[in-house]
């Protein structure tokens, strides 16, 4: 009696030791899968960001005339490049023309038009060759040549590609479309059109604007690829990868599993009862971290506003939904905030953020959502109305 007493209490802590092994495991695997799918959907973000940005000047007549009709250098390089530098801070912009040479090539706000071949087998110009796929893809037939079917800011990846690239030696995120009307005063001739390429690097700021998001520990972007996420250009190279201090919540399994398999050889009964217990509150704050990891990729860490995923998908619900219930969207921004910075210090211009921020949704409340962009950029969707004089009224 003694031994099979003996033999079951055995047999009952290795099994347990077991179950504990294996739910640990499956625990650091699933934390593993989730921030994963959560840094990628973040690098995503960041280039339909830019893909957005870059629609505003490739999907324009003006563009097309002073580009694929006649190329007016300062036009490329006063309102092209300007814009997307300027006001997006794209680093890096190119200029493919239909024969696949580059016709223009930028650094910041330095524009050189030096015409060029590309290397067919490096990464821009593969990148080019895709964007022109796509747009043949969505080419359509307008008065007096081609132009491209609409898309939504939300649907830019269907015309834009997105790429990692090496330039320079420097890896970057990229994105490449067309050049294309948008009104169709002007037409594209039938035949490639121009792709314009813009281009970020993969650097200490976009690690720390991706890490404003994700809240990783220890998140860092380095050459090889031994990380979580290695980066592979569009020629195939391995360029670098990401890597952060994973989340490890099958250790406090195993915390809790060790000491209750030895209390488990002389209290069966109880123990067994105890570790169904706290298996299941680990499994309840393993949830939890995982909510609260996707709480932090849809909300502005400083603002507690929507940050630019939540606004869009946000904004795209209410796109969906525009032929029976309109909205509207404003953006605005912080006049001399850079003054309070410079003056007061960051501190002080945080404290502005917040007090902003929670003014402008209690102003808003139930009637739409206020979004955060970066820096002094707030944005406002309002869904409860969109008529200009309750749009004005809102204002008080």
């Amino acid at each position: 009696m003694l031994a099979f007493a003996a033999t079951l209490i055995g047999l009952s802590t290795l099994s347990l030791l077991y179950v504990g092994r294996i739910a640990s495991e499956e625990a650091d695997q699933q934390a593993a899968v989730t921030e994963r799918t959560l840094f990628v959907n973040a690098l995503k973000d960041r280039q339909s960001l830019i893909a957005r940005d870059q629609l505003s000047v490739a999907r324009w007549d003006r563009s097309v005339k002073y580009i694929a009709l006649k190329f007016r250098e300062a036009f490329i390089e006063e309102e092209f490049v300007g814009s997307l530098w300027y006001d997006f801070g794209h680093d890096r912009t190119f200029l493919f023309d239909p024969n696949g040479e580059i016709v223009m090539s930028a650094h910041e706000d330095r524009v050189d038009f030096t015409r060029r071949t590309a290397d067919p087998a490096g990464d821009l110009a593969l990148i080019a060759k895709r964007a022109v796929d796509r747009h043949n893809a969505s080419r359509i037939a307008i008065a007096g040549g081609y132009g491209q079917k609409q898309v939504t800011s939300s649907e830019v990846g269907r015309i834009a590609e997105f790429a990692i690239a090496e330039i320079d030696g420097e890896p970057m995120i990229a994105t490449a479309m067309a050049v294309v009307p948008d009104d169709e005063e002007v037409a594209l001739p039938d035949g490639a059109p121009f792709i314009v390429i813009s281009a970020k690097p993969i650097d200490g700021d976009l690690v720390r604007d991706l890490n404003s998001q994700l809240d990783f520990a220890d998140l860092t972007f380095g050459p090889g690829a031994a990380g979580k996420v290695p980066l592979v250009s569009a020629s195939g190279r391995a360029i670098g990868s990401f890597d952060w201090k994973g989340a490890a919540p099958g250790s406090h399994i195993w915390q809790v599993v060790v000491p209750v398999s030895i209390l488990l050889s002389s209290l069966l009964a109880f123990a067994s009862l105890f570790i169904v217990h706290h298996i299941r509150r680990l499994s309840l704050r393993l949830e939890e971290s995982e909510q609260r990891n996707r709480a932090l990729a849809l909300r502005d860490p400083l603002s507690g506003l929507a940050n630019r995923l939540s606004f869009g998908h946000a904004l795209e619900a209410a796109s969906t939904k525009a032929a029976v219930s309109r909205f509207a969207v404003i953006a605005c921004d912080l006049d001399r905030f850079k003054a309070i910075n410079d003056t007061w210090g960051h501190a002080a211009g945080d404290l502005v953020i917040r007090t902003v921020a929670d003014r402008m949704a209690e102003i808003v409340g139930a009637s739409g959502l206020v979004g955060r962009i970066g820096g002094d950029e707030f944005v406002i969707l309002v869904t409860a109305f969109s008529d200009l004089p309750s749009l004005l009224a809102s204002r008080s």
